[in-house]
């Protein structure tokens, strides 16, 4: 069976309702998000700039041009005299990165503190927390929402309760 437009509008005129036959399409109750379609160009242009910014290793594409008057015809380029350092650099480093570098000692130091809050969570607050819901007995989130209510509707009616 054919599900075209023609098809439905024939069974309109007729009086019958399309989407009750057993070959019509439905219309979708949601539709798609253009959140990828939009996210993904904007996010490959903003890495573009990013890394074309941080990883082009001169600051500025003003070169030297220096001429020598014995030599009228030879011209000699030279990159900036505050940027030769780095450029001295980027010789000596070759293709491969060289870890210092990249990782400067406050990024280490970031690195080691992530690793020790990582390593305190998982072994040292997880299992607290998990003798502390063992030890009030396990309570569920409507136990939780229930006592969170009454303490913030009637703070001073709830310690009463639960003193007498």
């Amino acid at each position: 069976h054919c599900c075209c437009k023609r098809r439905s509008d024939r069974h309109h005129q007729e009086g019958e309702d399309p989407s009750l036959l057993a070959g019509s399409v439905k219309r979708l109750l949601w539709s798609p998000s253009i959140l990828a379609a939009t996210f993904l160009p904007i996010a490959g242009v903003a890495a573009y700039v990013m890394f074309f910014s941080m990883f082009f290793y001169t600051s500025s594409e003003i070169m030297e041009k220096r001429t020598y008057s014995n030599q009228p015809d030879f011209v000699e380029t030279l990159y900036p005299v505050l940027e030769q350092a780095e450029v001295d650099a980027a010789a000596v480093a070759g293709t491969w990165l060289e870890a210092h570098r990249v990782l400067v000692p406050l990024a280490q130091r970031y690195l080691v503190l992530l690793l020790f809050a990582w390593g305190f969570h998982l072994f040292l607050f997880e299992p607290l927390v998990l003798a502390v819901h063992l030890f009030i007995s396990e309570p569920t989130i409507d136990d939780v929402a229930y006592v969170l209510y009454h303490l913030w509707a009637d703070p001073v009616m709830w310690l009463r309760s639960r003193l007498s």
